[in-house]
């Protein structure tokens, strides 16, 4: 908090610098409302720029590198550090060395890794005994720029097995070893520290293990392609089911997106569809609120389209998410983002019933959830976008969904898809 006007200058650099000085993360500066009447001379010179990437001991990586190349199963877990460092790339790299299986951190919300590579497996089931689950084959784990870990909801249990190899990379060290214990730990930048490991290994594998490496990579992309198929199977299964299926929605909508769209996620119950449908193979292609909170995603919609100007913005927005900031709609028109806002509208908070049966709470026992339904009068989702000036179309039948999509993806301002889906729900765990 400052104290005098003349501060203001000079704190807002020094709140910047912090926030984009890695361990990035917000800073909260305050601002006095007897202060913000005064003047003050500044040159409005932005933070300095600071080359701050922290590089790898290189002792350590070569512990580290024996430990991977020891392993028979390798695998990794990508954490949305790994794209604030810009290290996709690297990781991917390292991952093709050594034949790894890779997941998600539990809730991940950046694109860590491609959605669309053949050693990606998707993110961690967040609860103790579903990384537990992912873990079982594997001999040594490496982690990457990870919370480790954040759960959706408290269960008891380790992810980790007593014996387990982990090798953790971050560059706060907070996270090293937070919660659990690792074999070793990195302070460092994730794309450094991922480009030395990858010179290390290539110089320690034998031809041995490149051949056993290339034997995992060839086994993890059948079975990919397994599970590919199967979802397909399931999602063109519900093609002509009405109500609409969250599975045919998001197929749909995926094969219909351009190769550089960027997809911003606050679908609650639907996000699990949006993360097996969405091919996310672009840098930059997916954000989500790591928090769980809702009403983030209609505004950061706008921020996403502002920041990369050329770039498709399809906003993934439940029902209930949208009512948080709606005026964000005439943001955009105002604007003239090319933001498409799809919105699966289940006419209620069905996260929050889902969390109620997950709680094993005693309305939820009885099937009462109170204020969670968006019904008596159900809301035009459509007549609110177009009075803000928003294109907006209500898809009921599955014959109608991909036209409607297509036209609304091509229209060149925003536009807003109301989409009735299934309003059924389930517990989380």
């Amino acid at each position: 908090e400052i104290r005098r006007a003349g501060e203001a200058p000079s704190a807002l650099r020094r709140a910047l610098k912090v926030a984009l000085t890695p361990p990035t993360g917000p800073v909260f500066l305050s601002l006095p409302m007897d202060l913000m009447g005064e003047v003050v001379e500044d040159a409005g010179e932005g933070p300095p720029e600071l080359a701050s990437r922290a590089l790898p001991e290189a002792g350590v990586v070569g512990r580290a590198a024996q430990l991977l190349a020891a392993g028979q199963a390798p695998l990794v877990i990508a954490g949305d550090g790994v794209a604030r460092s810009g290290g996709v790339a690297e990781l991917t790299a390292l991952a093709e060395l050594l034949g790894a299986r890779v997941h998600g951190e539990p809730v991940y919300r950046r694109t860590n890794f491609p959605g669309n590579h053949p050693l990606w497996r998707g993110g961690l089931f967040p609860s103790p005994a579903g990384v537990r689950k992912a873990l079982d084959e594997a001999d040594v784990v490496l982690i990457v720029g990870a919370s480790v870990f954040t759960w959706f909801l408290h269960t008891e249990g380790a992810p980790f097995r007593r014996g387990l190899t982990v090798v953790q990379v971050d560059d706060d060290p907070w996270e090293i070893g937070r919660s659990y214990p690792v074999s070793l730990g990195i302070v460092a930048d994730p794309r450094e520290t991922l480009a030395a490991l990858t010179r290390t290994l290539g110089a320690l594998l034998t031809d041995a293990a490149r051949k056993a490496a290339a034997d995992r990579r060839d086994k993890l992309g059948r079975g990919r392609g397994e599970l590919m198929a199967r979802a397909k199977a399931a999602a063109e299964g519900e093609a002509q089911r009405s109500p609409i299926g969250q599975a045919h929605l998001m197929h749909t909508l995926a094969s219909l997106l351009p190769a550089d769209a960027i997809v911003v996620d606050e679908s609650a119950t639907s996000l699990p569809f949006v993360l097996r449908y969405m091919p996310f193979g672009a840098t930059g292609s997916f954000y989500g609120s790591k928090t769980g909170t809702l009403g983030w995603g209609m505004g950061a919609a706008l921020g996403v389209s502002l920041a990369a100007p050329g770039r498709k913005v399809v906003a993934t927005i439940g029902d209930g998410s949208v009512m948080y900031s709606p005026q964000a709609l005439w943001t955009a028109a105002h604007a003239r983002l090319p933001i498409t806002y799809v919105v699966p509208n289940n006419s209620s908070y069905a996260i929050l019933k889902s969390g109620m049966l997950s709680l094993d709470l005693e309305s939820a026992k009885r099937g009462i959830y109170p204020g969670m339904d968006l019904v008596d009068p159900e809301i035009d989702y459509t007549g609110l976008a177009r009075s803000l000036g928003v294109r907006a179309e209500r898809v009921e039948k599955p014959g109608e969904l991909r036209d409607v999509l297509t036209a609304c993806l091509a229209h060149p301002g925003p536009s807003l898809v109301d989409v009735a889906i299934d309003r059924g729900f389930k517990a989380m765990l």
